[in-house]
């Protein structure tokens, strides 16, 4: 695997880690040093992901483009991360963020029925 791929692929995981943070985020939130620990480790993966992401782009747009649209492997992650989200925030009371884990969830869904690459 060649450096493009690599880092395409480190963006990739590193945004499923950022969205499995946030998905969890509501059932820590009473406890402060673990959401605030949480919060910063979302954060610090997201801008890990942005700069790895340009490196990506900046080597081969097809390549940063086909591990956007990501494997079966990703859609399943992405599938269990929403349905996580979607739990996690019907539990909590937090139901105006339902919307954005039952957006990520039809998406994998979408991207499971409807496999394609670049």
């Amino acid at each position: 695997m060649d450096t493009t791929n690599k880092n395409a692929d480190i963006s990739c995981y590193l945004n499923k880690f950022f969205f499995l943070l946030s998905a969890i985020s509501p059932v820590v939130y009473a406890i402060d040093w673990l959401f605030l620990t949480i919060a910063g480790l979302a954060i610090s993966s997201l801008i890990l992901s942005i700069v790895y992401g340009a490196k990506g782009v900046s080597k081969s747009k097809r390549s940063f483009l086909n591990s956007l649209i990501g494997s079966r492997e990703e859609h399943i992650y992405d599938l269990m991360i929403g349905f996580v989200g979607v739990v996690v925030n019907y539990a909590t009371g937090n139901e105006h963020m339902i919307f954005l884990w039952l957006f990520l969830f039809s998406f994998a869904v979408i991207g499971l029925i409807y496999p394609k690459r670049l």
